[in-house]
């Protein structure tokens, strides 16, 4: 349908055919009546019969489907308007011209937009609108009529209109027959003479009854020729009329044309201007100042074609604000006679943006412009502007008629609108297609069961047309749009949009919006929280499942630990792998087979001790340990036994399968293993050893042998053979060695070690006498002294070799502490039976150890030992190999493998060893996380080549061991190993952590009490974990845990009872923790142990208390407390019937579906208010069928809502959860008896006419009166004219004798009244006026209904009732002449601003005289009522104040605690407010003894705020027990438990939300606290208190506000006061101050206690009611900051004219001016507050305080957190160092670049400053963004105090009022430290005054956005010029304040978070 449109880029649709349009017309109607017509066309015409007189009948709102209206409108040049084109620029050639200029209109009729426009006259009966011309000029006119018959035009040269040319339509006898005639007589209602020209039979067929609008055009043109019937009337669906008048017949003369109906019509006449060029270049222009998203452009113009070819017409373009061309298109001319709407429009996004200019130019001369309108595309709601109209249609349809199809699409298609136009409120609604009324419900709507209106909302999922579909979305709390089936308020958590399907991957939250960055196993995430639901991935930890496995953990909840080798310790954490490779010395690809196990471990060895230092065991990573045992307790019984150990692990369990171990130390020691091709052999087979000493696991089964003074062992063996052999000796000294061939062993060869003489030398020697005294002789000493034994403090080895040789000469070797020992015998010394002897001694007690064992040999390469297993063992794989390579051997080549293969044959573990370089014992250890040991399992080792030495096979455990002795108390132990040891800080951390591992002790049977862990013998020893002090036997108290118990646990452990070595729980956690880690709290309404059970509770931020599962903040909203399980139903008011004052509600229909709802309450308000009005003082009971909300004010806009309660939800305040809104319009007031017409005589000819109206109705709540007629009785009508209201005053002139008659017509009723004139022939009888006032009601009688009577004995009922309490003013404010009579303003008056002024007028006159001390005084101070309760023994220790008791007429009873009698008491009294009593309670601050009463109160009495007026401690006495816990903590007073949900810190008090909760009921209840009342007095500034009482005044609470200070009588009584004076004045707009007060001391002793509180309680009622309100919502800011600069900034101007006369105010009246000392000030004008100056301390040899020409200020959130001050001057720099000292300073800011003339007063690199004590010095600076931050230290004496120091450096030079940058400036604000309580920042620029006091402005202001989302420049000036008068002393720096605000709120990206 477009593409014959199409241009290049860009699309027209060319309006007047619309051919972009389908030209459907549906009707929009609520319960019957018409509200709207939608439509695609550009004009709707509106209908009604009888019309009735409007003179905006025809004119429309339009918006789009939602609402919105026609962008740029106001700019539209509407040509039928005065200043319709006002903003065009039309003086480039163009001449605007009225269309009937001559009464001849050449254009065409007019079914544009410009339609609705067109002027409408009414007509009744009587010709109306009389046109005069002349016959010299042709008559042509348009006109639209909406009659219902008769539509009659006369076109006459008779003034009297009583004869002429005349034309029906629709109206000729009772067919309405249309004619054309000539009569001659119209006298009555139809003429009575009349030539018949032209008729139409069919009846109505143009008017078509009133149900839609006529168009007729009427022509005259005036003839030479006598042809006098040629007169035409055309019906078609135009009327054309042509008459023919005869020139000669009529002559010269002047004419007139009329029209008429017989009844109520309309008839618009088609008068309007044009645009026409005068050349072919005019153009007109358009300038912007607003941003459009869309370019669209309707222009109206008229086409000609002169030639066939086509024409340039015009051209529109669109130019940016820099000229560049943006859009521009051209149309030619067509031969379209009628007005063409052009639509010019862009589909490439043109924006229509500020300071953008459209160009319309014409390029033909005398081109006609009919307008110009800015356009939206598709389609248009039309709302009309009259009441209930019939019907509305098309004025010209563009198309054939619409495709049914496509039609029925259209109509489905808006249905499904949300009527968004109508506030989105669809109930009642539905749409029609035509006048037959086929019409369906909205979508989300259904009919009522009586199907008479579309009230009745989908219900449950169901949504759509008729409700005819179910929703398949997963909606947040269910809310499904009814309409649609979509979710309102986003999908369930959890879901993903279209919210069908949960959230994929690992997203999950609202709209899975969130990633969460867990781990999870088998990727199974919560949706809702993204928590791992079956725990982590393997490889992550479980507390949080995003942090990587620790250590060497792995796998599964990290659970497992590797045991793998790698490179730096690098493993990765899934599977338990190294990632970068294998650790040297360690076999890939399993890096868990070690070549040599003794040479790849730590090396570390600590000691098991007990007590005093008993040895019970060693713990190590080495393979075998020695144990030492002193000379005295080696006994000979035990000797087999002194090195055999038992080898646990950590845990104190066994080494598994130890009994398969090869062990061929011992006899059958590898019985269970098969030898194949292996010879097994003794090492010392021939007595010669060839292989190297052992120091591996074998070691300890090794034989040993007691020794003492003599030779016992003997070894033999004979020659030749040579002789060699290991020991290991444990000796304190003198272990010796002899060889000889005398088996009496008389003489022979000698070693001793570490034995010969007092230093003990070690030699070697022949003896000849070996006695006691042996005779020897040298051969070779060692002198160093206990070099091999180490005096019996560990394990020596020796080698002993005996070689039969001449030549070599005995030696003696020491290397560490190994000996080798190598004898040579000659000739000589051969034995003579070839037998040769070795033994060995101590002369003390001592051991030996000869290393004597069985090795395995290889007799081929193929030899193997195997091995079945006949049970199974969990633990890890693990085998040690002992073998001897040798590479000179076997080379390279590799020499064994083992293989471990599971019962079925299958290969589990493989792997092999090569030969190394060094010949040496080694431990290859095979290992294998990942294989275990099971049943039938064959284990195989294989030799790869001949001669393989394995010295045996042992099954082990990886990781650390523990070795036990067989011999109980040693005295140490050691390593056998000679490695090189780790270093001291890697031997520290692992004894650490063995502190740890050790700490349950399981190897000892879990008994940890008494032992240590050593490093060396029993020095450096610690406790383990758990334990603390000397002996160790302590055990960690309370939640202490871990080494020396210096940890705290944060786990929440069932019964406290946790493990003191780690600190995990012992019993699992506590009651509402989470059991992975006892930390975190239950989530996701888990609760309970274990959190194993799920609460049903829809809590606010679904925030449960994890112990129980109540919530903790309350309800989520729509939830009822107390429970918070139901959703608290809702309902859309219904309504019977609306009146002028009066609605009556339809409570039945409203709860049609609601469920046991047992009462409802009602609000209403005036739509343009924010403040709702209670309908009623008390809940509704549902039985109530309808009710009454009366004294409405008429013609005005309200809305109406319900609350609904069900039986167990109306306690609680919370559960006031109104539905939606009904709104409505109260009908305008009809005239009553008590109004009629004032008729005054102005002269003999002359009266005037008006309307007087009774005393008690406004003139602005009528009905509009519609027209004011007169008739004489002889002349007929003589005045006839259309009124615009009610205040009238119209004079009737020349008026004749006779009698007139006066009629005021409403729409539903008439006044009348008759005059006399007196201008009559003196014998008239018409002498006198007559007044006759006559009512005549037309309608009215319709509308008193027996529901109306009903009304009317309601109202009357509740207007008389006694129980409404009216407080009035004391007579003697009354009679006092200096002041205004407050209390008789009527209440009714309309101008609220005069009741303000007014009561700031009494206020100022009270303060300043003696009025107040008068009234004060008039209620003495004591008791003046019965405290008999409270004074009774029992009550007297719950009075804070032995002399104040709660009066006994008002006290508040407590509900009896069960067995006592006086437990209903408490001192507190409830205290009535205005009109409501019992608005507070007023209470003593709690006392220890009475904390569980006061909290029994608040809950029964359901305070919903508590205001609390004291502090805890007043000048060091307690004024008040401390009632509520710290944030986030809970406190139990008896039966109620109440916790700190949040907090909010302000400059002057605190605000608080506690959590209350009783019998599993919770409610929230505020709390204020007032912190700044000082100790005497009252607070300085009342705009304190002020602040602070808006607060409590936000909300109109149903029960009574706690109100308490210390003693509840003074401040609480000033509050008290204050508030509900406040409440007076802001609902009544009056003040009875004295009348309240006298109410309040009856009901306590002493409120308002004092004159001081009296006076101060009036200055903060002025504060309230006279200072001007600053403060605008984040929301509004735009709106209002624009009207705020608007016009030059005018109000701008004048908010900074009223708050600085404000602020001088508030200085005089508070403030005493501070003495300057002037050779301390850069400018000693600038005057301080002597409040806020600063004094400093005395100090050295100043004795007194000391002025510093600096100031205190608040900050929004505290006191006196800044200090302004000048920078330096020379003389000062010395004091402004000790202020920074003296108040302590945390931050300074210095705001200016330096001036000329300042001096250096900040440190630098080079230089510091000395003052005294005082030492300042730069530690560091940098700079960034335009900030440099220093780090400055400040000594005195011995403190050190650290600050910073930000200087900016963006330009703000001295003097300037502005900063270069309001960026910067908030940056460097926003980067400001947080102060401690008693710290503060100091402001430093050139005069302590410019910068200084718009920075600190600005973050007032800043502070007060982040906290209350609100920009409140007066109250930020405010408070900074109590300090000093000379802040923001300009309007300059108060418009940058609010530049600061605009700045800081657009920094957003969500600034809608703002709005």
């Amino acid at each position: 349908m477009l593409g014959r449109f199409a241009v290049p880029l860009i699309v027209l649709l060319l309006a007047k055919d619309f051919n972009g349009t389908e030209g459907y017309l549906f009707q929009l109607r609520n319960a019957s009546e018409l509200t709207a017509c939608v439509s695609d066309e550009p004009t709707v015409a509106f209908a009604k019969g009888p019309p009735g007189k409007n003179p905006d009948f025809t004119k429309v709102i339009v918006e789009d489907l939602r609402g919105g209206k026609i962008p740029l409108s106001k700019y539209d040049c509407n040509l039928v308007l005065e200043n319709g084109c006002k903003f065009w620029d039309l003086t480039n050639g163009w001449e605007k011209k009225l269309n009937i200029e001559n009464l001849s209109d050449p254009y065409p009729m007019v079914t544009d937009y410009r339609w609705n426009d067109l002027p409408v006259i009414y007509t009744k009966g009587s010709w109306e609108g009389k046109i005069n011309f002349t016959n010299h000029h042709s008559f042509k006119m348009h006109f639209s009529i909406l009659a219902s018959d008769s539509a009659q035009f006369l076109f006459t040269n008779d003034s009297s209109l009583n004869r002429g040319f005349h034309a029906v339509i629709d109206g000729w006898g009772s067919t309405h027959r249309s004619a054309l005639k000539y009569c001659t007589n119209f006298t009555g209602t139809y003429p009575t003479s009349c030539f018949a020209q032209y008729q139409n039979t069919s009846g109505n067929s143009i008017l078509s009854a009133s149900k839609k609008w006529a168009h007729a055009t009427l022509q005259i043109s005036f003839n030479a020729t006598n042809e006098r019937f040629k007169d035409s009337l055309v019906l078609n669906e135009r009327v054309n009329i042509h008459f023919l008048p005869n020139r000669a017949e009529y002559g010269d003369g002047n004419y007139s044309v009329s029209f008429k109906s017989n009844d109520q019509s309309l008839f618009k006449q088609h008068k309007y201007h044009v645009l026409r060029s005068l050349n072919a270049s005019s153009s007109m222009k358009l300038k912007l100042n607003e941003l459009s998203s869309k370019f669209c452009v309707n222009v109206v113009y008229l086409s000609t074609q002169r030639s066939q070819e086509m024409e340039k017409l015009l051209s529109l373009e669109l130019r940016d604000a820099t000229g560049k061309l943006e859009f521009n298109e051209s149309i030619t001319s067509t031969n379209n006679p009628s007005w063409t709407t052009q639509r010019f429009r862009s589909n490439n996004r043109t924006i229509l943006r500020n300071g953008s200019t459209l160009i319309l130019t014409a390029h033909v001369e005398s081109l006609v412009i009919g307008g110009v309108k800015f356009c939206k595309e598709g389609d248009l709601i039309f709302k009309h502007k009259i009441r209930n109209p019939n019907g509305c249609h098309l004025l010209e349809k563009t198309t054939e008629e619409p495709d049914t199809s496509l039609l029925n699409e259209k109509f489905n298609s808006i249905l499904f609108t949300e009527c968004k136009a109508f506030k989105g409120n669809c109930s009642g609604f539905e749409l029609c297609k035509n006048e037959s009324r086929e019409c369906e419900c909205f979508a989300g709507f259904q009919r009522s069961e009586d199907g008479s209106s579309c009230t009745k909302a989908c219900q449950d999922k169901q949504y759509g047309i008729l409700c005819m579909n179910t929703s398949t979305k997963h909606c947040l709390n269910d809310q499904i749009s009814n309409v649609n089936g979509l979710c309102l308020d986003g999908c369930m958590v959890g879901y993903d949009p279209p919210c069908e399907s949960v959230c994929t991957e690992n997203k999950y939250g609202p709209d899975c919006s969130l990633t969460s960055n867990r781990f999870c196993l088998n990727e199974n995430y919560s949706r809702t929280t993204g928590s791992c639901l079956e725990g982590c991935a393997a490889g992550y930890l479980y507390s949080d499942c995003y942090e990587s496995c620790k250590d060497r953990n792995f796998g599964v909840d990290c659970s497992s630990v590797s045991t793998k080798k790698c490179i730096e310790d690098k493993i990765n954490h899934v599977d338990g792998n190294c990632l970068i490779g294998c650790a040297e010395g360690f076999l890939p690809p399993q890096c868990e087979t070690v070549l040599d196990y003794g040479h790849n471990v730590d090396g570390y060895l600590y000691e098991i001790r007990r007590g005093a230092g008993e040895l019970k065991a060693c713990v190590t990573d080495e393979p075998s340990v020695a144990f030492v045992y002193g000379t005295s307790e080696i006994k000979k019984a035990s000797t087999s036994s002194y090195t055999k150990v038992t080898v646990k692990d950590l845990s104190g369990n066994a080494i598994p399968q130890s009994k398969y171990d090869c062990n061929l130390v011992i006899e059958n020691g590898c019985e269970f293993w098969t030898l194949n091709q292996l010879d097994k052999k003794l090492n010392t087979e021939n007595m010669l050893d060839p292989y190297p000493m052992v120091t591996d696991y074998r070691w300890n089964d090794l034989p040993v042998f007691f020794t003492k003074g003599g030779y016992e062992e003997k070894i033999i063996f004979t020659s030749p053979h040579n002789f060699r052999m290991h020991f290991s000796i444990l000796a304190t000294d003198s272990a010796q060695f002899i060889f000889t061939n005398d088996s009496s062993f008389i003489e022979g060869h000698n070693a001793a070690i570490d034995g010969w003489g007092a230093q003990h030398k070690s030699l070697l020697r022949y003896c000849k006498k070996i006695d006691e005294k042996p005779s020897c002789t040298g051969e070779y000493e060692i002198t160093e002294a206990n070099a091999i034994l180490s005096a019996g403090t560990k394990w020596a080895h020796a080698l002993l070799q005996i070689s039969f040789n001449e030549v070599s000469i005995n030696s003696l070797k020491i290397l560490n502490d190994m000996a080798e020992i190598q004898f040579y015998t000659n000739k000589s010394e051969v034995s003579k039976d070839g037998k040769y002897y070795v033994s060995y001694k101590t002369n003390n007690n001592g051991l030996f150890k000869q290393h004597k064992y069985r090795i395995l040999r290889s007799m081929q390469a193929s030899g193997s030992m195997e091995l079945k297993l006949n049970d199974s063992s969990s633990s890890a794989f693990c085998v040690d190999v002992v073998y001897l390579s040798n590479k000179n051997l076997h080379g390279n080549a590799t020499l064994f493998s083992l293989e471990l293969k599971d019962e079925r044959g299958t290969s589990k573990y493989k792997e092999s060893v090569a030969s190394k370089d060094s010949f040496e014992w080694t431990t290859a250890r095979f290992r294998s996380g990942n294989v275990s040991l099971e049943k039938g399992s064959t284990l195989t080792l294989n030799a790869h080549v001949e001669s393989l030495v394995i010295g045996g096979v042992k099954f082990c455990k990886e990781g650390d061991s523990i070795f036990e002795p067989i011999v109980k108390k040693p005295k140490s132990c050691h390593s056998l190993a000679t490695k090189e040891k780790v270093t001291k800080p890697e031997i520290d951390g692992i004894f650490k952590n063995h502190l740890l591992l050790l700490s349950e002790c399981k190897f000892i049977k879990g008994n940890c009490s008494g032992l240590k862990l050593c490093k060396n013998q029993s020095e450096n020893c610690d406790c383990f974990a758990g334990f603390k002090g000397e002996h160790c036997t302590n055990p960690c108290e309370s939640m202490k845990f871990g080494i020396d118990c210096v940890n705290t646990t944060l786990k929440h452990c069932f019964g406290n009872k946790i493990n003191q070595s780690d600190g995990n729980c012992l019993e699992g956690c506590a009651e509402g923790y989470n059991p992975l880690d006892c930390e975190k709290e239950c989530n996701n309404k888990y609760f309970g142990k274990n959190c194993s059970e799920i609460s049903g509770r829809s809590c606010l931020n679904d925030k449960h208390f994890s112990n129980n599962g109540s919530c903790q903040f309350g309800c989520a909203q729509g939830y009822a407390y107390p429970e918070c399980l139901k959703e608290i139903q809702k309902a859309i008011p219904s309504y019977k019937t609306i009146s002028f004052d009066s609605i009556i509600l339809d409570l039945a229909t409203s709860l049609e579906g609601k469920e046991n709802i047992s009462h409802l309450f009602i609000q209403f308000k005036e739509s343009s208010k924010e403040q709702w009005t209670n309908a009623s003082d008390d809940y509704i009971f549902n039985d109530q069928a309808n009710y009454l909300v009366s004294n409405l004010t008429p013609k005005t806009d309200y809305n109406v809502r319900l609350a609904l309660f069900e039986n167990d939800t109306m306690d609680y305040l919370e559960n006031f959860l109104p539905g939606d809104e009904l709104n409505f319009t109260t009908q305008c007031r009809p005239i009553d008896e008590s109004s009629c017409l004032d008729v005054k005589k102005v002269n003999m000819t002359t009266y005037s006419v008006s309307l007087n109206l009774s005393d008690d109705v406004r003139k602005g709540e009528l009905c509009s009166p519609q027209l004011l007629t007169v008739h004489h009785d002889e002349l007929g009508c003589i005045f006839n004219e259309t009124l615009d209201g009610t205040d009238f005053q119209k004079s009737i002139t020349d008026c004749k004798c006779g009698e007139n008659k006066i009629e005021l017509t409403f729409e539903n009723a008439t006044l009348y009244q008759n005059y006399a004139c007196e201008n009559c022939p003196k014998n008239a009888e018409h002498n006198r006026n007559i007044y006759i006032p006559v009512l005549t009601t037309v309608l009215m009688l319709v509308v008193i209904t027996a529901s109306g009577v009903g009304v009317y004995f309601l109202k009357r009922k509740r207007s008389q009732s006694p129980n409404q309490v009216q407080f009035s003013s004391h007579v003697e404010i009354i009679a006092s002449a200096e002041m205004v009579p407050l209390s008789i303003i009527d209440q009714n008056d309309e101008s609220s601003e005069k009741s303000d002024q007014d009561v700031e007028k009494y206020l100022l006159s009270a303060l300043a005289s003696n009025v107040l001390k008068k009234q004060f005084e008039k209620f003495p101070r004591g008791q003046t009522q019965h405290w008999d309760y409270g004074v009774k023994p029992e009550n007297k220790k719950k009075n804070r104040y032995g002399n104040l008791a709660a009066y006994d007429s008002s006290r508040v009873k407590l509900e009896l605690v069960p067995g006592d009698e006086n437990s209903d008491y408490i001192n507190a009294n409830y205290i009535d407010g205005f009109e409501r009593p019992k608005a507070y309670i007023a209470t003593q601050g709690p006392r220890v003894n009475t904390l569980d009463d006061f909290w029994r109160m608040v809950w029964q009495e359901k305070v919903p705020l508590i205001v609390m007026v004291t502090n805890l401690l007043e000048g060091g006495k307690n004024k008040c027990e401390k009632y509520w816990p710290d944030n986030n903590q809970q406190v139990t007073h008896g039966r109620v438990t109440v916790g700190t949900v949040d907090k909010e810190v302000n400059a002057d008090y605190v605000s608080r939300v506690l959590s209350v909760s009783c019998n599993n009921a919770n409610r929230l209840v505020q709390h204020l606290h007032y912190t700044v009342w000082p100790d005497h007095g009252v607070p300085l500034y009342p705009q304190s208190m002020a602040v602070f009482v808006e607060k409590i005044a936000e909300k109109n609470y149903v029960h009574p506000i706690l109100v308490h200070c210390s003693a509840g009588v003074g401040r609480t009584g000033t509050v008290i006061l204050i508030d509900a004076c406040l409440r007076m004045i802001r609902t009544h707009g009056r003040l009875d101050v004295e009348n309240i007060f006298a109410k309040m001391r009856s009901q306590r002793a002493n409120l308002v206690d004092n004159l001081k509180q009296f006076e101060f309680a009036h200055l903060v009622l002025l504060e309230c009611v006279a200072t001007p309100n600053f403060a605008i919502g984040c929301a509004n800011f735009t709106e209002e900051y624009n009207k705020l600069t608007s016009n030059n900034n005018e109000k701008l101007k004048e908010s900074y004219s009223k708050l600085s006369k404000m602020c001088e105010r508030d200085f005089l009246r508070t403030e005493t001016p501070a003495k300057n000392e002037a050779n301390k000030c850069r400018y000693p004008n600038f005057i301080s507050s002597s409040n806020a100056i600063v004094q400093l301390f005395p100090y050295e040899n100043v004795v007194t305080m000391s002025f510093f020409n600096a100031v205190t200020v608040d900050g929004y959130k505290k006191p006196k957190q800044f200090i302004a001050t000048q920078a330096p001057m020379e003389n000062t720099l010395a004091d402004f160092w000790r202020m920074i000292d003296q108040f302590n300073v945390k931050e300074i800011v210095v705001l200016n670049e330096p001036h000329i003339t300042e001096t250096q007063y900040l440190p630098t690199k080079q230089q510091k400053f000395v003052f005294g004590e005082i030492e300042v010095i730069l530690d560091d600076d940098q700079e960034y963004h335009s900030v440099k931050t220093s780090d400055v230290t400040l000594k005195k004496k011995s403190v050190i105090k650290k600050l910073s120091v930000k200087c900016a450096s963006f330009g703000w030079m001295p003097g300037d009022l502005s900063p270069p940058n309001m960026g910067s400036l908030i940056d460097l604000w926003d980067n400001l430290k947080t102060t401690g309580e008693k710290e503060c920042i100091a402001i430093v620029c050139h005069d302590g005054v410019t910068a200084s006091g718009l920075f600190l402005g600005m973050g007032f202001v800043i502070e007060k956005i982040k906290l209350e989302q609100k920009v409140d420049v007066g109250l930020a000036v405010r408070t900074l010029k109590k300090s000093r008068p000379a802040f923001v002393s300009s309007e300059i720096q108060f418009g940058l304040l609010y530049e600061a605000a605009k700045h800081y709120l657009c920094s957003f990206d969500t600034y809608g978070n703002f709005k």
